[in-house]
């Protein structure tokens, strides 16, 4: 249902979440989203903030987002705040063909060429290392057809995650082979 999040400031006091639910102004093109303002409240953790956050303004406007959603979209936005500075977690994305340059220079006119042509966004964990790990069978959604139009569930089999991870792990210790 949220298409993405947008997080605005308010002065560090506060949070603005823009929910984008994936609809269009009919006549101008805009999108619709529903907003939360989330206020900082000294001496409250989030949970006990969001318990007496109250629908403000924009709740009677537009498509209503159910409240869980939007404390759901608060949480996650919160939990990046904690995060923002560290850019080893979060770091912005930029063009996959710049991806390399940017990664060695970390010059910032290729977050601005990105962003001319329309990619804004952010990498979070791309640098965290993950331990290889099963996943499990599933059933998934999947699009087909010409133009990817049909949607269908389709079976998935488990399958070996980070499957290259496993080679540089040690071994041959206790006099084993190497």
């Amino acid at each position: 249902m949220t298409d993405s999040i947008h997080l605005g400031s308010d002065n560090g006091t506060g949070l603005s979440v823009l929910i984008d639910i994936g609809e269009m102004m009919p006549d101008i093109g805009f999108p619709i989203y529903s907003c939360r303002n989330f206020r900082r409240r000294n001496g409250l953790t989030v949970e006990s903030a969001l318990r007496e956050l109250k629908p403000d303004w924009s709740a009677e406007m537009g498509v209503a987002i159910p409240d869980a959603i939007a404390d759901d979209c608060i949480r996650l936005c919160c939990s990046l705040c904690l995060l923002e500075n560290d850019p080893e977690v979060i770091s912005p994305d930029v063009l996959a063909d710049d991806r390399a340059r940017f990664n060695e220079s970390g010059d910032p006119k290729y977050v601005d060429k990105a962003r001319r042509r329309g990619k804004v966004g952010w990498d979070v964990g791309r640098q965290i290392e993950v331990i290889p790990h099963y996943r499990r069978p599933h059933m998934a959604l999947v699009w087909t057809g010409r133009g990817r139009v049909m949607p269908r569930v389709v079976p998935r089999r488990g399958s070996v995650v980070h499957r290259e991870v496993v080679g540089r792990v040690p071994s041959g210790f206790g006099g084993g082979a190497k």
